[in-house]
C-alpha cells in the first residue's frame, strides 16, 4: 500500500489488488482480434481459415499487405509471449525450439482503417506490438485494480479492468 497527496491537502492509501475478471483485450470495439492456431486457446481459428497451400488467402493477403493483419508467433513455457512473426524476442534458442511456434496465430483489425487510427505500415506494426503486449499481459494474468481510501477509510476513487505488467490506469479511471 502507498499513502500519496491529493489536492495537496489530504493523504490516501492506494490499495493495489490483482482483478482476476478483467475481459480480453479482444473484446473491446475497434480492436485487433488476435486468432491462435493453438486448439487449446480460446481464441482458437483453424489455420484453414487463413491459409491455402501454405500460403495466405487472398483477403489475409491484402491485410498482410497494409498493416491491418500480422502473423503471430507465441512462446509457451509457464507463461505465455505473443509476437509479431520474425520479431526479435528475449526468448533463448534453445528453449524456443522446444516451446516456441514461429507461425501460432493472426493478428487482424476488424473494423475500419479509419478507425485504426495509426496510418503508416510501421505505426501499425508499432500499435500491434503495443496490443500483444497488453494481451500476453492479460493471458498472463497480470489484471489489476486499484482503489483510493482517505485516512479515515472513505472511499475516493477506484478501477479494475487493467491488463498489464505495468500498472497504468484505463481510460475510465481518469474520467474526472
Amino acid at each position: 500500500m502507498q499513502v500519496t497527496k491529493i489536492n495537496l491537502r489530504q493523504k490516501v492509501k492506494v490499495e493495489i489488488y490483482h482483478d482476476p475478471d478483467v475481459d480480453s483485450p479482444c473484446q473491446e470495439e475497434a480492436q485487433w482480434r488476435l486468432y491462435s492456431f493453438n486448439i487449446r486457446h480460446d481464441s482458437f481459428a483453424s489455420p484453414r481459415q487463413f491459409f491455402r497451400n501454405g500460403k495466405p488467402v487472398l483477403e489475409l493477403r491484402n491485410k498482410l499487405r497494409v498493416g491491418t493483419a500480422f502473423i503471430l508467433s507465441c512462446f509457451e513455457h509457464g507463461n505465455c509471449l505473443w509476437a509479431l512473426s520474425n520479431e526479435s524476442h528475449d526468448v533463448p534458442v534453445g528453449d524456443w525450439y522446444w516451446d516456441g511456434q514461429d507461425v501460432a496465430g493472426v493478428l487482424t483489425w476488424e473494423c475500419t482503417t479509419a478507425e485504426l487510427g495509426a496510418r503508416s505500415l510501421e505505426d501499425r506494426r508499432a500499435d500491434a506490438t503495443s496490443f500483444l503486449e497488453t494481451y500476453t499481459s492479460w493471458c498472463n494474468g497480470e489484471t489489476y485494480g486499484y482503489n483510493v481510501h482517505t485516512e479515515q477509510g472513505e472511499f475516493v476513487d477506484g478501477c479494475g479492468q487493467i491488463r498489464s505488467a505495468s500498472i497504468t490506469p484505463c481510460r475510465t479511471c481518469w474520467s474526472t
